[in-house]
């Protein structure tokens, strides 16, 4: 999927979410639309035959519409950022940067900044300071990620040498047996 129809998911789902908070109806559902969405997740996981514990979305899916919204609705429902489910916002924070382009990771994070912000009632310094954590907490995973896609790189690079070296051994030995051989 590319990274504007990912992205426009997610920002779907941020929406969503917050709409379903913002309507004190829906706002009392929260917790069952929580547990259906998780089910949902686990099922398309299941279908997909994913191994049990393989729970982190795929690359560039719809997945993670699904974790988004999930995520957002406890956290929102729960308080917000006075939520003792906020420290999840990392976690999705961590799945978004793991499975989304670096553009993707940052509009939502923006997004995710916005949703608690408008979901806040009152912006206390603790308020803008669990606001202000999850920017930080972005740079901290792309930096991971950036560092640990060169480590693979690198790795892939180093393996694909060995495999030449191997190779040109072989060939050596060979054209040693050749040449040593009476003629």
């Amino acid at each position: 999927m590319s990274k504007i129809w990912h992205s426009l998911i997610l920002s779907l789902a941020v929406i969503s979410a917050y709409f379903w908070l913002a309507i004190p109806t829906l706002k009392n559902y929260s917790l069952q639309a929580f547990m259906v969405v998780v089910l949902i997740y686990l099922l398309l996981k299941r279908v997909q035959k994913a191994k049990l514990w393989h729970l982190v979305p795929n690359f560039a899916s719809a997945e993670m519409a699904l974790a988004t919204f999930a995520f957002l609705l406890i956290i929102g429902a729960t308080g917000n950022t006075d939520s003792i489910f906020f420290f999840l916002t990392y976690l999705h924070l961590f799945f978004l940067v793991l499975t989304a382009k670096s553009f993707t990771a940052i509009v939502i994070s923006m997004e995710i900044i916005l949703f608690h912000y408008a979901l806040s009632t009152n912006v206390s310094s603790v308020t803008i300071s669990h606001l202000l954590s999850i920017p930080v907490m972005l740079l901290i995973f792309l930096f991971a990620k950036e560092q640990h896609e060169e480590v693979l790189k690198d790795r892939l690079i180093i393996e694909e040498e060995e495999k030449e070296i191997k190779e040109l051994e072989a060939k050596l030995k060979s054209f040693n047996a050749h040449s040593s051989r009476p003629s």
